[in-house]
């Protein structure tokens, strides 16, 4: 599930993932809103922002070193050239 706050104002919810997975060969049907409301949003940065920021820790590329390196599908490489996505 996708929430997202921009500029203090927009909440974006929906159920698309913000993969490349996700963007390849993609069969699913994805739903997505975005709300123009203040109040609405910040209630988003205390509900899930706040909470998830208290459950993370920073990775360094030290951290990630070793784990496995996904190549992209050509169609995404292309789509990502012409700004498509």
């Amino acid at each position: 599930m996708l929430e997202t706050v921009e500029h203090g104002r927009f909440s974006i919810h929906g159920s698309t993932n913000l993969n490349y997975c996700s963007l390849e060969d993609d069969n699913d049907f994805e739903l997505n809103i975005c709300v123009d409301d203040e109040g609405l949003a910040e209630q988003v940065v205390r509900q899930v922002r706040d909470v998830d920021i208290a459950c993370c820790h920073r990775s360094t590329q030290r951290d990630v070193r070793g784990w496995r390196v996904r190549t992209r599908d050509p169609r995404t490489l292309f789509l990502l050239s012409r700004r498509v996505l």
